[in-house]
């Protein structure tokens, strides 16, 4: 497992980009400590995209007295907002990513903890295209943006 990228934000940002990603790597592993920048006291969906495609996800979610899942479009963790105390935590693994035989899939284990009120998914989905992945996106679903202090880590895994 190689270290191909970080970044922590210092304000703000809308999105979080990482491009030119070599093909040189069989599978993408991105590790993320994250906060929303809306200002509500609950959570939303973080979003990503690769190659700027949407994705096509399922996801499966406990609180730890019931569970539920559910189909979604390109969010990959229910995160929560500027106004909760605790960050959420996830790792996106991005299988066969340089494979211009395959289309592209993916899986994800996040979640967070608030006194009692988090949540704990597990997602994962695909892009029908073959073109190796070159770069992804991170946003969020409202369009707000992503907190000061979340943080995103990128590694090829040969």
């Amino acid at each position: 497992m190689d270290a191909l990228g970080s970044v922590t934000l210092v304000s703000n940002q809308t999105t979080v980009l990482f491009s030119g990603i070599p093909s040189t790597y069989t599978h993408l592993q991105v590790r993320g400590i994250i906060k929303l920048a809306e200002s509500g006291t609950s959570d939303n969906w973080a979003t990503f995209t690769m190659n700027g495609a949407s994705t096509n996800s399922h996801q499966l979610q406990s609180n730890g007295s019931a569970t539920n899942g559910q189909n979604l479009n390109s969010w990959f963790a229910d995160i929560p907002q500027s106004g909760v105390t605790p960050f959420g935590v996830f790792v996106i693994d991005i299988l066969d990513y340089s494979n211009t035989n395959k289309n592209k899939t993916w899986r994800s284990l996040n979640g967070f903890d608030n006194n009692g009120g988090g949540y704990v998914q597990f997602t994962s989905g695909f892009v029908s295209d073959t073109t190796a992945i070159s770069y992804i996106t991170f946003g969020s679903r409202s369009g707000s943006g992503l907190a000061t202090g979340s943080t995103f880590a990128l590694y090829g895994i040969k």
